[in-house]
């Protein structure tokens, strides 16, 4: 079985669905500790031509707190103005109306759990997609609190019976692939790709939020980026 672990993001870019797409379970590190500035509670999207951000504001707590203990505002009036600058930044881009009902649903879910409502937007964007990956949270998986970075990887990999262990490229740094091996655990990376597309007529931005991605490209052209992505050796990545 082919496992992945990352945390649960605010409409990621597309590789982040690569990544999903490229394993059997799909973990979201769900209690970890949240890090202000990070991509838990914003994200990219195309304005006037250029990256913009666009975030959810998250209610003060300790910055200790895991993931899953933050909370999104509550307030709708927060939220509504968030679908607003999305509407208007993109009003006119040829699939909109399927684009922006996933950002609507977001928007009115009364659920403010940071994790739970970032999870349940990227499973329902995945199962747009045609992912068929296993969905669960680290925070069910229990037992292996005590442990941090790759010992806890390995922890988890082995309660689910994994074969296979895939991360995002950029973490090859944060692997000893031999502790792997000792494990029975293969450790593979993902080599993204981020094809360009029509945005607008204007020179191509990569790397924005997937919501960019499903306002200009339709569930076929989406699902042949999906598998554009490879999976590469510890040697391959580094060499990358």
């Amino acid at each position: 079985m082919i496992v992945a672990i990352m945390q649960p993001y605010l409409f990621p870019y597309i590789g982040y669905f690569q990544l999903m797409a490229a394993v059997d379970t799909f973990v979201f590190y769900d209690d970890v500790q949240y890090m202000k500035g990070g991509w838990v509670n914003r994200n990219r999207i195309l304005h006037q031509g250029a990256p913009a951000w666009m975030t959810l504001p998250v209610v003060h707590a300790d910055h200790r707190a895991d993931i899953a203990q933050r909370h999104y505002t509550a307030d709708t009036s927060v939220r509504a103005k968030l679908v607003d600058r999305v509407r208007v930044a993109y009003r006119g881009a040829v699939m909109f109306d399927n684009a922006i009902r996933h950002l609507e649903a977001f928007a009115e879910s009364p659920v403010t759990s940071v994790a739970a409502a970032n999870a349940a937007s990227l499973k329902a964007i995945a199962a747009e997609f045609g992912i068929d990956a296993r969905f669960i949270s680290a925070s069910t998986i229990g037992g292996h609190r005590h442990l941090a970075g790759q010992a806890r990887v390995l922890a988890m990999c082995k309660e689910l019976g994994a074969t296979t262990y895939v991360n995002a490229a950029g973490g090859v740094l944060l692997y000893d692939e031999r502790a792997f091996i000792e494990a029975g655990v293969e450790l593979r990376f993902l080599q993204h790709a981020l094809p360009a597309y029509e945005q607008f007529g204007q020179p191509f931005c990569p790397g924005l939020s997937v919501l960019d991605v499903m306002m200009f490209n339709d569930r076929t052209a989406i699902r042949h980026q999906l598998s554009m992505a490879r999976t590469i050796t510890p040697d391959e990545a580094r060499a990358s």
